[in-house]
C-alpha cells in the first residue's frame, strides 16, 4: 500500500516523520497495542516508588558482584533513599539493604 493508506497506528515505529504520538489513558482499549506501548514510553514517568525499587535492584546486584562493588551498592542504595520515596516498605528495605552493605 502507498504512504497515505498506511495506518501507522497499527506499527507506530513506522509512523512518518510528521507524526505525533498521542497520549493514550491506561487501559484504553480503542488504539493498537503497540502504539499504547509508544505513548506510556514517551509520556509516563516513574513513580518515585518504581525509581527507588529500581535503584535498590541495581544496589543488590552490585552488591552480589563482592567485596569490588559495595561501595557502588552503597551509593545506589543512598539514592534510592534520596528519591523520597514515602512508602515504609520501600524505605525499610533500601535503608536495610545499605546498611549490610555498610557491615561488610
Amino acid at each position: 500500500p502507498n504512504n497515505d493508506q498506511f495506518d501507522w497506528t497499527e506499527f507506530p515505529l513506522f509512523a512518518p516523520d510528521a507524526a505525533v504520538v498521542p497520549r493514550v489513558a491506561d487501559g484504553d482499549q480503542n488504539v493498537p497495542s503497540a502504539l499504547a506501548a509508544l505513548s506510556h514510553v514517551l509520556y509516563d514517568e516513574e513513580t518515585p516508588r518504581e525509581k527507588a525499587e529500581l535503584l535498590r535492584e541495581k544496589g543488590n546486584r552490585a552488591f552480589k558482584r563482592g567485596k569490588r562493588m559495595y561501595k557502588e551498592a552503597i551509593r545506589l542504595y543512598n539514592e534510592a533513599i534520596e528519591i523520597g520515596c514515602d512508602e515504609p516498605d520501600v524505605c525499610a528495605a533500601n535503608f536495610n539493604n545499605r546498611a549490610a552493605a555498610q557491615l561488610v
